[in-house]
């Protein structure tokens, strides 16, 4: 309030009033005080007193804004407009900022949206106002068409389509390709496509329907488009390579082919079968090692279209027999040259040949000991009997050669080493027997060897080994193979004798087999081996007062050895010596000077030193022995080396005559690699054996003291590191010795 008005309050009487004022102000618009303080007093200078009137106050009422625009709403396609110049006034701020934000609101789709604008002012005071402006953006218009629609077809050759891939062949655009064939202003293209299908393949119809709108909602007029086809085509057939098969004897691989379908496919809208025209007599032709078949396959599908095809199926025989016989590509190993079997043997008649195995009868009678050292040295043995059909075919054969009348022959069954138990003695295994009624009988209790005939049949009797019979040689024969086994993919099994030898290799047989299914053949070749008997570096003759020696000098044009220069130990007179194979008589001849001293019929390459092949034509008969090899030098006189380790009555001559009977029993006859010596005299001695072998060398030795009489004493002596086959035992006591020859059945051929 003025002073003056103030004034107005008072009343002098006197005078005039006077109102002084002093004010004092503190603060801003945002917050003030004052103070005033009236002096009132008259013109005479009569104060009335000081009057204090206080006010305080503030700023409290926000700016206003000038030109905010009102809310709008346009189309998406309008330009936005732009934003207004929007100020503001203040009673106590005269310069205010208005600041300006702007913000967009998104909706479902990209056409639709608002824009928010909003202005805002603040005087210093802190004062605030705002005004916003909404502006709508809306899209209201639907795509339009920028591409050219596709046309349908009522003309399709096609089975009903059924897949995208199928559509797609018929030129139906999918929903992404339909799409692109229309534009929005605002938003993206939506198309959604229908597809109704009437028919089969055989007959269809089919309308395709594609929806077109916005990302807004807003909707193009639709397109139906129209399709309408039928199959009228048969399956396309892919063709497969002809087939080329190996023979393998059966229709399976011919079979499989035509199961599927020759090895064509085919493709097709609809589903379709195969059908062929095999007829196993008129689509085969060929010569039998190539086969052709030839097929027409036709594949026919549910609407009767049709497609063939034409294939072969063609069967080679390339592949030749394959042998499995176990023999093939093997070597068999022969006791002797199978070109000319054992061979004839002097003092034997040949029987005949049975399951591989060659028999022989003694032209004479003689002991079970002494044949069984015969057969041995003939390269047999005593005969073994392991069945009724071997036992009755022996019996006849024997009979046969004796011009039908009956024989009595020992054949190779003992029981020496213990009685009543009967071994062969090749070491075969006793398991058949053929005994007469009551036999055997072991009658005075020394018959311990066997023999067939006695009752004039097949039946076996025991008797004593001493007495005198015919002898059963039984050779192991060298049965060659005859026929070969094989097995072929295409015309089977079977059996082949077609075969052609080579002997081109002495001591070899090869036969090659040949198999042939009527287009390729095979081999198969079985080698036979045998020992080439290698002669003697020397052979020496024995007679009763002199020897003579042939030394080995080499062989003639055709193999046969030769032998010369020989010597007389005892001293000879000046005569040459040679021995050689006379090819125009067929003979063996030795000779002292021009004189003819031994003959020998056996036609082998190398002489024989078997005293039964050599005939004596001497002046100083009989020839008694031949040896291969050197007399020893510790021999004064081959006579009396031979007298000490050959000549079991001269060794049984040293001894003086006593009266006592000297025995013992080597067994068993022939050995393999134990000899046993089996002896009880009727006296106590003491004794030695020794056994030599055939160049008189001690091989074994045994002392046995103080010996009581009639005790039974057997040792044996392992010989199977001896060279020899045949050896010398001699038994020797106080009383005499006696010596005994022991056969080995291990031969040793040379």
């Amino acid at each position: 309030m003025l002073h003056c008005e103030f004034a107005l309050l008072f009343q002098d009487d006197c005078s005039n009033v006077v109102v002084s004022l002093f004010s004092s102000p503190v603060g801003d618009d945002c917050g003030w005080s004052i103070i005033h303080i009236y002096t009132v007093s008259d013109d005479c200078g009569n104060v009335t007193g000081d009057f204090k009137v206080y006010y305080s106050g503030e700023d409290l009422t926000a700016p206003e804004l000038v030109g905010v625009p009102a809310d709008t709403t346009i189309e998406c396609t309008d330009d936005i407009p732009a934003a207004a110049d929007v100020t503001a006034i203040d009673t106590c701020d005269d310069d205010v900022k208005v600041d300006f934000d702007e913000s967009t609101v998104s909706y479902d789709c990209a056409g639709n949206y608002d824009i928010i604008r909003t202005w805002t002012a603040m005087d210093d005071c802190g004062n605030e106002v705002s005004a916003t402006q909404t502006i709508q953006v809306r899209d209201n218009e639907a795509p339009y068409l920028v591409g050219e629609l596709p046309e349908g077809d009522n003309q399709i050759n096609a089975c009903a389509p059924d897949t995208d891939e199928e559509l797609a062949d018929l030129g139906v655009l999918t929903a992404d390709e339909f799409e692109l064939l229309y534009q929005d202003s605002c938003s993206g293209v939506n198309v959604n496509r229908v597809i109704n299908l009437d028919g089969d393949d055989c007959k269809w119809i089919m309308w395709v329907r594609y929806d077109v709108s916005d990302s807004c909602g807003n909707e193009a007029t639709p397109v139906k488009l129209w399709y309408q086809g039928a199959d009228a085509t048969g399956p396309e057939i892919t063709k497969a390579e002809d087939v080329t098969e190996e023979c393998d004897g059966t229709d399976d691989a011919l079979n499989a082919w035509l199961a599927d379908n020759g090895g064509n496919t085919a493709t097709d809208c609809g589903e379709f079968t195969w059908t062929n025209d095999y007829d196993s007599r008129e689509s085969t032709e060929g010569d039998g090692c190539t086969t052709v078949t030839t097929v027409t396959f036709t594949a026919t599908d549910a609407c009767g279209n049709e497609s063939s095809t034409t294939s072969t199926f063609t069967v080679e025989d390339t592949t030749a027999p394959v042998f499995v016989d176990t023999d093939c590509d093997t070597t068999v190993e022969l006791d002797f040259d199978p070109n000319n079997g054992p061979g004839d043997k002097d003092g034997f008649t040949y029987l005949g040949e049975y399951e591989g195995h060659y028999y022989y009868i003694t032209t004479e009678t003689m002991s079970a000991t002494d044949g069984n050292i015969l057969v041995g040295n003939n390269g047999g043995y005593m005969a073994t009997i392991t069945d009724a059909d071997e036992n009755q075919w022996i019996y006849d054969a024997a009979v046969a050669s004796n011009g039908g009348n009956n024989i009595r022959f020992w054949i190779g069954l003992t029981d020496v080493a213990e009685e009543g138990v009967f071994l062969w003695m090749d070491g075969t295994t006793f398991d058949y027997e053929n005994w007469h009624n009551g036999e055997p009988n072991n009658l005075n209790g020394n018959e311990h060897c066997v023999e067939l005939g006695r009752f004039n049949s097949s039946t076996w009797n025991d008797e004593p080994c001493t007495n005198q019979k015919y002898i059963l040689m039984e050779v192991d024969g060298a049965s060659l193979k005859e026929e070969a086994a094989y097995t072929d993919a295409c015309a089977g099994d079977g059996e082949t004798t077609d075969y052609s030898d080579d002997t081109s290799v002495e001591g070899q047989l090869k036969r090659t087999f040949t198999a042939t299914d009527g287009c390729n053949e095979s081999t198969c070749t079985v080698t036979y081996t045998w020992e080439i008997e290698e002669p003697c570096d020397s052979i020496i003759f024995v007679s009763n007062c002199w020897t003579v020696t042939y030394n080995l000098t080499g062989t003639d044009g055709d193999g046969y050895a030769e032998y010369s220069t020989g010597y007389f130990n005892d001293g000879g007179n000046g005569f040459d010596y040679y021995m050689y194979y006379d090819e125009i008589d067929g003979r063996w001849e030795a000779y002292e000077g021009s004189y003819l001293l031994f003959v020998s019929y056996d036609n082998s390459k190398v002489p024989s030193i078997d005293l039964a092949q050599w005939q004596d034509y001497s002046n100083c008969r009989p020839l008694v022995d031949i040896l291969c090899g050197d007399v020893p030098t510790t021999a004064p006189s081959y006579s009396q080396y031979y007298n000490y380790a050959h000549n079991e009555e001269s060794s049984a001559e040293a001894a003086p005559d006593m009266g006592v009977e000297l025995d013992f029993m080597a067994y068993p006859v022939p050995f393999d690699r134990d000899v046993n010596v089996k002896f009880n005299f009727e006296f106590d001695t003491d004794v030695t054996i020794e056994v030599h072998d055939t160049r008189g060398l001690l091989v074994k030795s045994m002392t046995l003291n103080n010996v009581r009489a009639n005790t039974e004493i057997k040792k044996s002596f392992d010989l199977s590191r001896a060279g020899d086959q045949l050896f010398y035992i001699t038994v020797t006591t106080n009383q005499g010795s006696v010596t005994k020859k022991a056969v080995s059945s291990n031969m040793k051929r040379r």
